[in-house]
């Protein structure tokens, strides 16, 4: 199967898929791959089925700060109902039923090595 993008010419990046393999998260830019000069927005975030080939706009634009990188996805719940994402300086929530963002009080170099189901202590 294979997925045309919107907006093009546009390319996709930091792709993530749900446990499942069903969908595939990304950030969409504008412009060819390694194009000059680098964007200052994204086309925002989308998620793809990779049954049927849908597309879906999960988030409007996102600006790219100066020597920063955009908001971009970086894993999926096992539950796959949030999506962790990730910026230089914070980590961002994104419950997928609701599109509610909470924004996550930990430093920028943090890493997350794996998810807490719900009831963990």
């Amino acid at each position: 199967m294979s997925i045309e993008l919107p907006d093009q010419p546009s390319h996709a990046v930091n792709l993530v898929a749900d446990p499942g393999g069903r969908y595939l998260y990304f950030l969409l830019l504008p412009g060819q791959w390694e194009s000059e000069p680098e964007p200052d927005h994204t086309e925002g975030l989308w998620r793809a089925d990779t049954h049927t080939g849908a597309l879906a706009h999960v988030l409007p634009s996102l600006p790219v700060e100066q020597d920063c990188c955009p908001l971009h996805p970086i894993a999926v719940s096992p539950d796959g109902r949030a999506l962790l994402m990730k910026a230089s300086t914070f980590f961002n929530l994104l419950d997928l039923e609701s599109g509610e963002r909470f924004w996550l009080d930990l430093p920028g170099e943090s890493t997350i090595l794996d998810w807490l189901p719900p009831d963990s202590p």
